[in-house]
């Protein structure tokens, strides 16, 4: 269930040693939601602007491991992320050459 409260949880990155440190996040889905994965993209977004893009999109899809605050287990994830060009464009000025 989404509500206006923040809601504090943790993950951890999985890699080939097993789960890294934990990281602090913020969730506005309540931790009885009955999709966790809504959760767990938090935690994806929290990871792309925490760790700059988690280093190389070569790294991606990542798993991870999302818990409540409290540290019981919500579940293990597996994290895509896709990618959405932007452009963007500004007139160019002729100054009469």
């Amino acid at each position: 269930m989404y509500d206006d409260k923040k809601h504090k949880y943790r993950y951890r990155i999985k890699d080939k040693d097993g789960f890294g440190d934990t990281v602090d996040f913020n969730s506005m889905w309540c931790v009885d939601c009955p999709d966790s994965e809504y959760i767990a993209e938090d935690a994806a977004e929290d990871i792309f602007e925490t760790f700059d893009g988690y280093r190389d999109s070569d790294e991606w899809p990542i798993t991870v491991l999302v818990e409540s605050e409290s540290g019981a287990r919500i579940g293990e994830f597996r994290l895509e992320m896709e990618y959405r060009p932007e452009f963007y464009a500004s007139e160019v000025k002729n100054d009469g050459k």
